[in-house]
């Protein structure tokens, strides 16, 4: 039944297309990376995921913004999410969460806070995760429509290519402000030093200043979120105004693009950065900076906007070891993390001495121990090699932790054990017997 469903929609879909002409729109601007699989084949993505389905790219650009990928849902509105890896590593989960499937053929997106890549390295893979209980979803493919990497199922490379795009930038670290251009307005034309970096200031209230055109503003004003913390600030740089006798900087914010600047903080005029601190964060603000002297202050700076967000990775999990080995199953356990904005732990499993992903398990954050099964995986697989990797609430994760490499233990070493256990106990049971008979021996001589 759930085939002839399948079938019917895939015929009513195929006659949208030919009757309307209708067309899947890529997301807007030119892909980086992409492979069409529209008029391929289609491989189901199995919810338990037990066969993994990925996709291996290489890319040109060193940030990325989104990924699609082809493929035909039935519409039930479960979820899809998209997890990037390097090598056997985790590094993003779409920030727009779990996506719904769409009702026939369909191109599903996932947005990303500009993750950073390497160009021209192919260690790059793509790999969806699924609602857990739904009915099928189809991942289209095609042969030979990629030359940058290849589609897997579980460890297998296969001959064609899954249906994706990837979309991303060309970041450029921002270089100080050039001396003189020529133009005597917006530049510094005779002070080359290091501005400093302090970022205090006098906390300000909207200020009563008249704009005065005989004081340069201030230029190339820039936003960007303050690294490596938990969001809530962004860092503030400008270059200062070429009127020599200027007091100092007001910096100016807004929350909308609408809304009305409000004065920030004042800083005097040998400081050209500040840190915003105090904000909300996944939340833009606009800012601007006016150079002041007495009552009378600049005209407004070039405008800048950033977001504050969470980009500091939790620690990577602690003790991360093998706690027991069976036949059929390997027990492993770790030390509890106790951050406060932990959402879980996922578990990557390769083959010992390769590569590509077998199972990727989505653990709870107050768990700290995992059952893997043999029946999960498939083929030899004996000997595995095991990661943990924490990930918060902002979708960072840590590095990984392992790996921990253990093998199911086969029923002829565990047979092998019994009978050296048997054997042991046998021949310790002689000694006692023994030792037993030659004591009472002993007592008769005696």
């Amino acid at each position: 039944m759930k085939k002839l469903r399948f079938m019917l929609a895939m015929l009513v879909s195929l006659v949208l297309t030919i009757g309307t002409n209708f067309n899947i729109a890529l997301s807007a601007g030119p892909p980086d990376q992409t492979c069409d699989a529209s008029l391929g084949g289609y491989m189901t993505l199995i919810r338990d995921p037990d066969k993994l389905l990925s996709q291996t790219f290489t890319p040109n650009q060193n940030r990325l913004s989104r990924i699609t990928i082809q493929i035909f849902g039935d519409g039930t509105e479960q979820g899809v999410g998209m997890v990037i890896f390097k090598d056997s590593s985790i590094i993003a989960f779409n920030t727009n969460g779990m996506v719904n499937e769409p009702v026939g053929y369909g191109e599903v997106s996932f947005e990303y806070d500009d993750v950073e890549l390497t160009p021209g390295y192919s260690g790059y893979k793509i790999l969806p995760i699924y609602s857990i209980g739904n009915t099928a979803i189809f991942w289209h493919y095609l042969d030979g429509c990629y030359d940058g990497g290849v589609a897997y199922m579980g460890s297998v490379a296969k001959s064609y290519d899954f249906g994706f795009a990837t979309y991303g930038f060309d970041y450029v670290v921002p270089v100080d402000p050039s001396v003189d251009d020529g133009t005597g307005d917006d530049v510094v034309a005779d002070d080359t030093s290091t501005p400093t970096t302090t970022i205090t200031g006098t906390e300000s209230t909207p200020t009563t200043k008249t704009t005065s055109a005989s004081i340069k503003k201030a230029t190339e004003l820039t936003a960007v979120d303050t690294p490596s913390d938990q969001g809530g600030s962004i860092d503030l740089a400008w270059t200062k105004s070429t009127t020599t006798d200027v007091e100092g900087y007001q910096v100016y914010r807004k929350d909308s693009e609408d809304a009305d600047f409000e004065a920030v903080v004042a800083v005097d005029k040998d400081q050209l950065t500040y840190t915003d601190s105090g904000i909300e964060t996944n939340k833009i603000y606009f800012y601007s900076v006016r150079a002041y002297k007495g009552s009378s202050e600049s005209v407004d700076s070039n405008e800048a906007q950033a977001e504050a967000v969470d980009n500091l990775a939790p620690e990577a999990p602690k003790n991360f070891k093998l706690a027991k080995s069976t036949t059929e199953a390997i027990t492993l356990s770790w030390d509890a993390n106790g951050e406060e904005d932990l959402d879980g732990y996922y578990l990557t499993v390769i083959k010992h001495g390769e590569s590509n992903i077998l199972k990727l398990a989505e653990i709870s954050k107050d768990e700290t121990g995992y059952v893997l099964n043999k029946s999960d995986l498939e083929g030899d697989l004996d000997e595995v090699s095991l990661y943990l990797q924490a990930k918060d609430a902002n979708g960072n994760f840590s590095d990984r932790s392992g790996p921990v490499t253990s093998a199911f233990v086969n029923s002829a070493s565990t047979m092998a054990n019994i009978w050296v256990i048997i054997i042991c106990v046998l021949v310790l049971a002689g000694i006692i017997v023994y030792l037993v008979y030659r004591r009472r021996k002993n007592k008769k001589i005696n």
